[in-house]
């Protein structure tokens, strides 16, 4: 009975591969096996306009392949639900990338926080990107209004911003 939703996944990657260009930062996916092909968004719209798969089991499938382009595109559907844990891993995944595109795409979604995992282990998306270095992705999410003082909680090391990151990495 999942076929219906891999054919959703399938479409999206390529409808993501086509409408995006190559991201260095970007791992290949295994979803999008081409970057030129046209027409490809019509036949994910139309999967998910007649109801022949559920958009939020196949967002569920391109979770499990950590595959935040084809997540942001399904979450573009009209028919996807709007669940805050998918827009916030999306966020983080693409923060966690430096990916600058994606990670306006996840911002530009109803319900995303750039401040969301303040205080816990995870972290916010700014201290993800501070700690890979990804100063432009940093600058991006604090012109979003995240918080400079949101933190990651390390029980051995206690609390780290984004500024105590980049200053232990050395970055200015």
């Amino acid at each position: 009975p999942s076929q219906p939703q891999d054919a959703l996944v399938v479409a999206a990657g390529h409808a993501a591969g086509a409408s995006t260009s190559a991201n260095a930062a970007s791992p290949t996916s295994p979803l999008r096996t081409t970057r030129s092909a046209a027409g490809y968004d019509a036949l994910p719209r139309r999967l998910a306009a007649e109801g022949l798969a559920d958009v939020d089991s196949a967002i569920d499938l391109a979770l499990e392949y950590e595959d935040a382009e084809v997540v942001l595109h399904l979450l573009s559907l009209p028919e996807a639900a709007i669940r805050p844990f998918v827009i916030q891993w999306a966020l983080r995944n693409a923060a966690c990338r430096g990916d600058g595109a994606l990670v306006a795409r996840a911002l530009a979604l109803p319900g995303a926080d750039a401040d969301h995992g303040d205080g816990t282990s995870v972290g916010p998306a700014l201290v993800l990107a501070a700690e890979r270095g990804h100063a432009d992705v940093c600058v991006q999410l604090l012109d979003h209004k995240a918080s400079i003082s949101s933190a990651r909680v390390l029980s051995c090391s206690g609390r780290w911003t984004a500024s105590d990151v980049a200053a232990f990495r050395g970055d200015e």
